[in-house]
């Protein structure tokens, strides 16, 4: 998405990661969630069901196999696959072109 002009602040996401902070610091902003692979993660799996309750407007994006979409994800993108052409599709959908 920064290629494409957005303003973009990225962190990742870990089983150590701070939930509560990366919501904390999307404030005022939108959120896009970026997973691969969801269904094979299930601390991913959980962050993500807390981050949709949190922000029932966030954005997710599955980057693998869309075989578990959180019933909470609103607006979702699946690109069965990771590649980098994939990721720049889904950003040209999320931006409009």
């Amino acid at each position: 998405m920064a290629e494409l002009g957005a303003r973009v602040h990225a962190m990742e996401l870990d089983e150590q990661a701070n939930l509560d902070a990366i919501i904390a610091a999307a404030v005022g902003h939108s959120l896009v969630l970026v997973v691969r692979n969801l269904h094979r993660h299930p601390w991913m799996a959980a962050d993500i069901e807390a981050a949709l309750a949190q922000r029932p407007d966030a954005i997710l994006v599955e980057m693998g196999l869309p075989a578990c979409r959180p019933a909470a994800a609103a607006a979702y993108v699946a690109t069965y696959g990771a590649a980098r052409v994939c990721g720049i599709a889904a950003a040209e959908v999320l931006m409009g072109r």
